[in-house]
């Protein structure tokens, strides 16, 4: 993932604060604190924490959503098909039948796993 980075002498602007105003009448004033430059080294960090936090979020959200099952083929000793649970219920088996019927023994011998 190449990102390209803006340079600390490049940016010579500040957004202005924000003033508003609450229900009860009171103001808020939100402005862009001032914080340590950009260095070469900070956006090297701050871009593998994004990158670890991404593929993190990509984990958990393929757990939450979808269980895979390896489940062999009657016919073929040395062949095994992928047979996957998603969230919502349904089933999809990436063998012959499944393509044709929606539905097969593999699938099948999954649910019986669960």
């Amino acid at each position: 993932m190449a990102y390209n980075y803006i340079r600390v002498e490049d940016v010579k602007f500040h957004a202005p604060p924000i003033e508003w105003k609450q229900r009860d009448g009171s103001s808020v004033i939100a402005g862009v604190l001032p914080q340590e430059p950009y260095t070469p080294e900070r956006l090297k960090a701050l871009d593998e924490e994004y990158s670890r936090r991404m593929d993190e979020h990509r984990r958990m959200r393929q757990q939450m959503t979808t269980k895979t099952f390896d489940i062999p083929s009657k016919s073929d000793p040395n062949k095994t098909y992928q047979v996957t649970q998603h969230i919502d219920g349904t089933w999809e088996c990436e063998c012959k039948g499944y393509e044709f019927r929606r539905n097969c023994s593999h699938i099948e011998k999954a649910k019986g796993m669960l």
